[in-house]
């Protein structure tokens, strides 16, 4: 009698004791650091201008909606998941449509690095388009981001300097 309840009693313990979730992929860990910046930013560039930049959760929180300059002439770049992959397409000014996927790196996220996977709507060989994008997180209000354009041969990086709006 004894031995049935111990038993009865492991089974209503197992049943009863939840699975330990499983451990975070590393690409769910960087869309969620991706997914702080939500909110309003402003962007300070190596010329002394500066641009407006707005980060917003969409897609019942699937997708990252990134918008650089004025409503209406804005860049857009939407950033998500695809399987354990952290991929983003950048909507350009000049009309065609860069996608990168990043090296996400193990332990905590402090630097994304997206590189180029194809891009299309290029008017022609030589037209530029964007190549890279690297994201390094300082804190919660500051991030560096450094966006490379490739164009005539070459690869020319612009960085931004972002402070989150208060």
């Amino acid at each position: 009698m004894r031995t049935g309840l111990l038993a009865l009693a492991s089974i209503v313990l197992a049943i009863a004791t939840p699975a330990a979730a499983p451990a975070q992929s590393r690409s769910s860990a960087a869309f969620e650091k991706l997914k702080s910046l939500a909110g309003d930013w402003r962007a300070r560039l190596e010329d002394g201008s500066i641009v407006d930049i707005g980060y917003e959760v969409t897609a019942n929180g699937s997708a990252l909606l990134e918008r650089i300059g004025a409503p209406g002439e804005a860049m857009v770049s939407i950033y998500h998941q695809d399987g354990d992959r952290l991929l983003m397409t950048h909507y350009c000014s000049v009309g065609n449509q860069p996608r990168m996927s990043a090296t996400v790196p193990a332990g905590a996220v402090k630097t994304l690095t997206f590189t180029f996977l194809d891009v299309s709507n290029l008017a022609s060989a030589s037209a530029s388009f964007m190549s890279g994008l690297t994201i390094s997180f300082k804190d919660a209000n500051h991030v560096t981001v450094v966006w490379t354009n490739h164009e005539g041969g070459k690869d020319v990086p612009m960085t931004f300097e972002l402070e989150r709006k208060k």
